[in-house]
């Protein structure tokens, strides 16, 4: 299989909160762009007003010194002030209300809403939305990880909370799985990261030494088939290294246009490039993400100079995670055989292999979950969605072993509730459809 890695990234998308919003209000069909920017903005963005029954609630779950913070956080003032510095009619938006309340791991990296396109981009470098923007099979199962009153369109609350990724072990899961299927570099990164106590995003060598690494993997163990993803990681490490030269950009990150030769020669030229912006772009939304999932912890506060915290997670990940940096191209198998055994060492959760009858029944729950309208549904959809949400009661399940239970039981009593399309395709992917009267017999 190919190696994938995320290759184009932004401080903006430094929250994996913002992608759970996005796929609460995503489908499985064909999408356009702006109408599901609009849904997402829609949610997200959704102003909560003094007379708003929520605001109550909402405000108390929020420190009065993060409320402030909100306000008065650079991008935020044209939304909460006007042009003379006047405080707009009070209202926050409630991704904000979300994102700031005591809870959360991490309470930085606010998203504006005229900035809601990165998200959608982000989803689909990690693989969750499609190139139609409709959701991925991954991205449905992921879903089914979020709080059903808001997949069902019901009205936003305080709580449940889809910005907290970190709050529920299914979600968490989902996110990381997402994460190591789009980004190799996640194993090389920890191996870096473990061995300090903590640091910052400006630690730029950390994602060089990674990018190294993985780069000289590649290159002792790639063949022909690889040498692209290669000639992709030798060119990327160009980008990241902040001792190398600064790219001229064909449109800068706002849209302004590529820079005239300056006439003064070429020290003129330099001084008038943009400065290199490893840190903000390319390491330091990694570093949030590992918060998000649970692979770092952060300092509540501007004032730390080394804010990200190496805990015990962070080490047994780096350990666990080792067979990955010595081969990338073993992510794909891992993920379908191995990720949420290791996944729950990693946690440290109190998590045990589910028995077969166990394996069937989440199986069957997570086929409501994820069960297409119309015809017949992707087996490895519906057992990656079981897997995740086996985590909430502490059982373990893997793709590929979960597939076989089913595929076994269907061969058996129960063939009678499970049925199949005229065929599997070469992939081993069975289409398949789960009566409803399974769950008397399964009791």
């Amino acid at each position: 299989m190919t190696v994938a890695f995320l290759q184009e990234l932004d401080e903006r998308q430094s929250r994996l909160g913002y992608v759970a919003c996005l796929a609460l209000v995503a489908s499985r069909e064909l999408d356009d762009r702006d109408t599901l920017r609009e849904r997402f903005v829609s949610l997200a963005f959704e102003r909560i007003l003094p007379t708003d029954s929520r605001w109550i609630t909402c405000i108390g779950l929020v420190d009065i010194t993060d409320l402030y913070e909100i306000t008065t956080f650079p991008t935020r003032k044209k939304s909460y002030h006007t042009p003379r510095g006047q405080m707009i009619p009070p209202f926050y938006y409630l991704s904000d209300l979300w994102l700031k309340q005591r809870e959360m791991p991490s309470k930085t990296a606010p998203l504006d809403p005229e900035r809601a396109d990165v998200i959608i981009e982000h989803a689909r470098h990690l693989g969750v939305l499609g190139l139609g923007y409709s959701l991925t099979e991954t991205g449905s199962a992921m879903r089914a990880t979020l709080p059903r009153s808001l997949i069902e369109r019901a009205k936003p609350e305080a709580s449940p909370n889809p910005m907290n990724v970190h709050a529920d072990p299914a979600l968490r899961a989902a996110m990381a799985y997402c994460y190591l299927g789009s980004d190799a570099l996640l194993p090389y990164l920890l191996e870096q990261i473990a061995p300090r106590g903590g640091l910052s995003h400006h630690e730029g060598d950390v994602l060089l030494a990674a990018v190294d690494a993985m780069l000289e993997t590649m290159r002792r163990i790639g063949g022909i088939a690889e040498a692209e993803i290669t000639r992709d990681i030798a060119e990327y490490r160009a980008r990241v290294n902040p001792a190398g030269p600064v790219r001229e950009p064909t449109f800068g990150s706002r849209g302004r246009p590529a820079l005239d030769a300056p006439a003064g020669g070429i020290e003129r030229r330099k001084k008038a490039l943009p400065e290199k912006k490893v840190h903000r772009h390319h390491l330091r939304p990694r570093l949030e993400h590992f918060v998000d999932i649970g692979l770092l912890a952060r300092k509540q506060g501007a004032e730390d100079e080394r804010p990200f915290q190496v805990t015990p997670v962070t080490v047994r990940a780096a350990q666990l995670l080792a067979d990955l940096r010595d081969d990338p191209r073993r992510v794909h198998g891992f993920l379908s055989t191995k990720f949420f055994a290791t996944w729950a060492s990693i946690q440290g959760l109190d998590a045990a292999p589910a028995d077969r009858d166990r394996t069937i029944r989440c199986f069957v729950e997570a086929y409501d979950l994820v069960k297409r309208s119309i015809g017949f549904t992707p087996g490895r959809t519906i057992a990656l969605a079981a897997s995740f949400l086996g985590l909430r009661s502490n059982l373990i399940l893997e793709v590929d072993s979960t597939m076989e239970v089913v595929l076994e039981a269907a061969r058996g009593p129960l063939n009678q509730y499970f049925q199949f399309s005229g065929g599997t395709r070469l992939d081993r992917e069975y289409m398949i459809r789960v009566k409803p009267e399974i769950a008397n017999v399964m009791g």
